[in-house]
């Protein structure tokens, strides 16, 4: 009896594993896509030259509007977010315009 429940919950937590890391895999541009700031990994041993032309890839493939700041080897993705412009007029997020320069801003 305990081996038979021993291995159901070896091949249960095998299960959740490999369902969990194929979620995380297939997920990566959901995250990029829903959060405020999400990290990602450049590439293994790319320079940060190499690590900012593959966020400019990437970014062209995502369709809507965001902002990414390469750190080292991190690219942080951001979404635009809310301009406050004080006094001046707020220019909308502009859909003609290629990804990712199209975030709201303020005009001067």
């Amino acid at each position: 009896m305990k081996f038979i429940f021993s291995v159901c919950l070896i091949v249960t937590s095998v299960a959740v594993l490999s369902f969990a890391t194929e979620l995380s895999l297939d997920n990566q541009e959901f995250e990029r896509s829903k959060r405020a700031v999400a990290l990602e990994y450049c590439p293994d041993k790319s320079t940060p030259a190499e690590c900012k032309e593959y966020a400019k890839e990437i970014s062209k493939t995502m369709n809507y509007c965001h902002n990414f700041v390469i750190n080292k080897n991190t690219i942080q993705w951001q979404s635009c977010g809310i301009v406050s412009c004080e006094g001046l007029k707020v220019i909308p997020e502009d859909l003609s315009k290629p990804y990712p320069n199209c975030c709201q801003t303020c005009k001067v």
